[in-house]
């Protein structure tokens, strides 16, 4: 909006009959001074490069690179580094696949996480008549969490195991109210009362058809 200010000028004239005298005259002088014009500078949005997610199967003999490194990863993770030695052992043993969850950005392939399929584990969460499997050991390393990358490698996983296996059924444990959420939002559904467990006092238990 314009602001205007306003000034008094006194001046003095001669009187026009008789010069002896003056007149006495004010000017009131009001200026407006129009506001800066407001620029409104918009730019598009940066969008990130679009990142894809790979999973590497975690192949038998398994190097000590490979061991360090989902060590590492799972202390990262704040869980689970101890039962790396189990997970590798019944991967050997045909009860599961592990693999590395790897980001495509660029020309760059990070480790961002990991992500495992038990086969065999029971008659609850697996069935290897009923092609029934059980996704777990699902973590995204904290800085890549927030954006997608643990519902993208649930997918793929999801992918793997219907192509390359045959799964028709897929079956999950989980607790905490974010888990909870994401994975109700990829299909899966609870399917027995939650139960009490080690690491939490409300544990879900999920299934979802596949085929």
């Amino acid at each position: 909006m314009p602001n205007s200010t306003t000034s008094t000028q006194v001046s003095y004239r001669p009187h026009p009959t008789d010069p002896s005298k003056q007149i006495r005259v004010t000017t009131t002088i009001t200026k407006t001074v129009s506001s800066p014009s407001r620029v409104s500078m918009s730019s598009d949005p940066v969008v990130p490069a679009p990142v894809t997610l790979n999973l590497d199967i975690i192949t038998s003999p398994t190097s000590q690179e490979v061991v360090d490194k989902l060590i590492q990863l799972r202390n990262d993770c704040g869980w689970g580094a101890n039962t790396v030695p189990q997970w590798l052992k019944d991967a050997d043993d045909g009860k599961r696949v592990n693999f590395l969850v790897r980001a495509s950005v660029g020309s760059e392939k990070p480790v961002i996480g990991m992500i495992s399929l038990i086969l065999e584990y029971d008659n609850v969460f697996t069935n290897r008549e009923e092609k029934k499997a059980m996704v777990a050991s699902l973590c995204i390393l904290k800085e890549w969490e927030g954006r997608g990358y643990g519902k993208q490698a649930v997918l793929e996983l999801e992918r793997y195991a219907a192509t390359e296996l045959g799964i028709r059924e897929m079956t999950l444990e989980t607790a905490g109210e974010k888990l909870i959420r994401m994975y109700q939002k990829l299909g899966y559904t609870e399917f027995q009362e939650r139960r009490k467990l080690f690491y939490s006092d409300s544990v879900a238990s999920f299934s979802k058809k596949l085929a």
